[in-house]
């Protein structure tokens, strides 16, 4: 698996599992800010994701 693909799984595992994956220098508060971050990130990637797959599946 390359790097990014890696990126991207540790980044759901973030989401799914945030008190084992996240970072422990994060401030309570900081920790909603950046988990509100890392889901854009991944709704952003995964809707490229779709969009790809639906144009060369004749979907779109």
């Amino acid at each position: 698996m390359n790097r990014l693909n890696e990126d991207r799984v540790e980044k759901l595992l973030k989401i799914l599992y945030p008190g084992y994956y996240s970072d422990k220098v994060y401030k309570i508060y900081s920790l909603k800010n950046n988990m509100s971050a890392t889901i854009e990130d991944v709704i952003f990637h995964l809707k490229k994701q779709i969009m790809v797959v639906l144009k060369y599946s004749g979907g779109i």
